[in-house]
């Protein structure tokens, strides 16, 4: 069985952001809308890093 949430901490600037849920069920702009609440940074301006590169938008819940 799969997991629709999983915990990802989030680094903006020199902030970190422990215990956000990412819910794969949901489309990536939900995840992008969660980070806004955050950082005040717009879902379009977002870039989604992991290590190896940056992520599609297309690829966020594909991925994780």
């Amino acid at each position: 069985m799969l997991l629709s949430y999983f915990p990802v901490s989030v680094k903006w600037q020199k902030e970190v952001f422990p215990g956000i849920e990412i819910d794969t069920s949901q489309p990536p702009i939900v995840f992008k809308s969660q980070l806004y609440t955050l950082t005040g940074v717009p879902p379009e301006r977002q870039k989604i890093m992991v290590k190896g590169g940056i992520l599609k938008v297309y690829y966020v819940v594909k991925f994780l």
